[in-house]
């Protein structure tokens, strides 16, 4: 029942990869979560909490660093997507922050 949990936890080196090619002025092309979700779900059916918890820890320091590098001139960088323009910045906090947020309900109700 960890699959959510795996799914947020590597979807954070996703989401900073299209975060820094914004910032690179590379593209991000647009992609199908429904799809990407739903093959992630079968793929990862049996991960442990072990495993999320591993990701986690290797993940998550290198991705706060990442943040932490991108000049303040930089957050104000906007970018077209299908639901609307989004700086850098929001999309920091939006998606990075707010992807892990969105799941974290489902995550709690898994582990109690």
């Amino acid at each position: 029942m960890a699959v959510i949990a795996h799914h947020v936890a590597v979807s954070g080196d996703w989401i900073m990869k299209r975060i820094e090619a914004i910032l690179h002025d590379q593209p991000t092309p647009p992609v199908d979560f429904k799809v990407i979700n739903a093959e992630h779900a079968i793929k990862h059916a049996t991960v442990t909490k072990e495993e999320v918890l591993a990701h986690l820890r290797e993940s998550g320091g290198r991705i706060a660093d990442l943040v932490r590098a991108i000049p303040d001139e930089k957050l104000d960088l906007e970018r077209q997507l299908p639901s609307g323009v989004m700086t850098v910045q929001q999309r920091i906090e939006r998606v990075l922050i707010g992807h892990i947020q969105s799941h974290q309900g489902s995550i709690k109700a898994t582990i109690s």
